[in-house]
């Protein structure tokens, strides 16, 4: 077309800009035809516009960062652990809660509320359901059926402990005790079903607390807990492996109420200075337990290790992991233990009541799911239930350290039975079993299944590792070179069973994860050098990354990545770089 377009037919239906591309194209009339000049013009304005949509797109920028870098330093100063807890932890995936699940029968992915309540009611059903028959009856000591105490069983051995058995009604009534426990109560925690938070009940006033106080009084010398407070909330959270559709990536920690925490509190307290007092906890066992922590466990490990390999002696390990630990013991058996351990008539009634008629509801993004009956395990998060898994594991403990079957030190005298002798170091449910000899190892993991089965606990055998360090055949010259002791180490080991199934093999230069600190049978320390490296550059890199400031920065190297590097300094020797 030779008839030139006008400048209205090129320009945009916006009177802001044509009046701007009017006077440009004023400006260029000598430089080119109308449409020339009409591009050039809206060009101009495109780079001008772009320019200033990349100035306000910098200083939103800019404004969010300095937001963000004052929301950040405001909850160091206010929240320091749980700023540390995210500056610090790897990045987790971006998970929008409990959305999704696949159905167990179909494998289809299912996202309606009924299904999500089905699904989860029926599989967590299935897992807290009785093993056995519920009955609660405790008393009558012909059906206990212990396995060390069946015919042809290794190293038979007595459970009871307490001779002089008192009621602890005494210890309820302490109100220095109550008040103890009353003060420990966290806040900022969820509330449970009721909705009353920590603090609403550490605020009552004086006559109201001790109202509570003779409550539980009353509650004791009867041994009956209220229905109501026997309701609690469970959240599935998301352990950041595994499939999120996938249930089992699902970790259960319950919502107790508050007065129900308060009640367990004291309960816990008063069992636990008793079960001191009368020594019914092994020596062996430190979790939980006031004045031990892992440092004494690493310790006594790496020690055994240390001794084995100076006093070139064989040393076997079985290193045991349990699944669901805590959820899968037995009430009725539990109820057995305390009784015939020594706990008096009112301890075993009103830990018994707890879980009779207990329930829980699942919290979804959709509301609570129907109540599902606990008539196994412990409820998870309540401060008696850590106590509870002791008491269920001590005859255990007990079983593997007599015979005399585990690792016995070096000493001067030559008597093996004047030396002494680690059955096992445990740290609630982790256990490490050591032995000189393969004979013995196979004689303890038979216990260890015996009572795994008797006791209804369920064996992980992709994670429960054997392992061993033959310094012995190697100085003897039975073994030439450290590989072919590796290799009758392997041998030896293939035939050690755990539940009817043979555990994975370690050899014995391949490190190994105890209470967060990587050994090896050899005590080579490079492993966890390279780990302890790794995990302070990623702390260091993620501080620098974080909006804290300089002192704040200072302050959380001092208080949280220092405290966590040196935490294996007990037993991982290391040089000042």
């Amino acid at each position: 077309n030779s008839v030139h377009p006008s400048i209205d037919d090129l320009l945009p239906e916006t009177d802001t800009i044509n009046a701007e591309v009017r006077e440009a194209v004023q400006a260029r009339q000598g430089d080119g035809t109308t449409e020339n000049c009409v591009q050039a013009a809206l060009a101009q304005l495109t780079n001008s516009y772009r320019d200033q949509i990349h100035k306000l797109d910098d200083d939103d920028s800019a404004l969010a960062i300095a937001q963000a870098r004052l929301r950040m330093q405001h909850l160091i100063s206010t929240q320091p652990k749980k700023a540390n807890k995210y500056i610090l932890r790897p990045s987790r995936t971006d998970h929008k809660g409990l959305q999704a699940l696949a159905d167990p029968d179909t494998k289809n992915i299912c996202t309606a509320p009924a299904d999500l309540n089905r699904i989860i009611t029926s599989a967590y059903g299935q897992k807290l359901s009785p093993p056995t028959p519920k009955t609660g009856h405790y008393t009558d000591t012909q059906s206990r059926n212990y396995p060390w105490a069946r015919a042809k069983a290794d190293d038979p051995f007595s459970l009871h402990t307490c001779k002089n058995i008192h009621w602890l009604h005494t210890a309820i009534m302490d109100k220095a005790g109550f008040q103890e426990c009353l003060s420990r109560l966290a806040g900022g925690k969820a509330p449970g079903p009721d909705g009353i938070e920590n603090e609403i009940i550490k605020m009552l006033p004086w006559e109201m607390r001790d109202t509570i106080h003779q409550l539980f009084i009353i509650m004791w010398a009867t041994g009956c807990t209220p229905s109501a407070w026997k309701t609690s909330d469970t959240c599935l959270l998301y352990k950041d492996k595994g499939q999120e559709t996938d249930l089992n990536a699902y970790r259960p920690v319950g919502l107790a109420n508050t007065i129900y925490k308060l009640w367990t509190s004291l309960i816990t307290k008063t069992l636990y200075e008793y079960a001191e007092a009368n020594g019914m906890l092994s020596n062996c066992q430190a979790g939980f337990r006031s004045h031990r922590d892992t440092t004494q466990q690493l310790q006594m490990l790496v020690m055994a290790l240390e001794d084995a390999k100076l006093a070139k002696t064989d040393i076997y390990a079985l290193l045991v992991d349990f699944t669901s630990a805590f959820n899968t013991t037995c009430q009725d058996k539990l109820l057995w233990i305390m009784h015939d351990l020594g706990f008096p008539t009112d301890a075993t009634d009103a830990v018994k009541d707890l879980y009779t008629g207990a329930t829980t509801r699942f919290k979804t993004p959709y509301g609570h799911t129907d109540p599902v009956p606990v008539d196994r395990g412990t409820i998870q998060g309540d401060s008696l239930s850590p106590f509870l898994f002791l008491i269920y594991i001590e005859p255990l403990l007990r079983w593997l350290q007599v015979g005399a079957r585990g690792y016995k030190f070096t000493s001067e005298t030559t008597d093996s039975a004047g030396r002494f002798t680690i059955g096992s170091i445990d740290y609630a449910d982790d256990i490490a079993i050591l032995c000189n000899s393969i004979s013995n190892l196979r004689c303890q993991a038979d216990k260890l299944s015996a009572y795994s089965d008797w006791g209804h606990l369920i064996i992980s055998h992709s994670k429960t590792l054997a392992t061993a360090a033959l310094h012995k055949a190697h100085q003897s010259g039975r073994c030439s070179t450290l590989a072919d002791a590796e290799k009758q180490a392997r041998r030896e080991l293939q035939h050690v069973r755990l539940q009817g199934k043979p555990v994975t093999y370690l050899p014995p230069t391949a490190p190994f994860a105890y209470l967060g600190v990587l050994l090896t049978m050899t005590l080579n320390w490079k492993p966890q050098h390279m780990a302890m490296a790794a995990q302070l550059k990623q702390k260091l890199e993620r501080l620098r990354r974080s909006f804290a400031s300089a002192r704040q920065a200072i302050h959380i190297i001092k208080t949280a990545i220092i405290p966590s590097l040196a935490y294996s300094f007990c037993v991982v020797p290391c040089t000042p770089g």
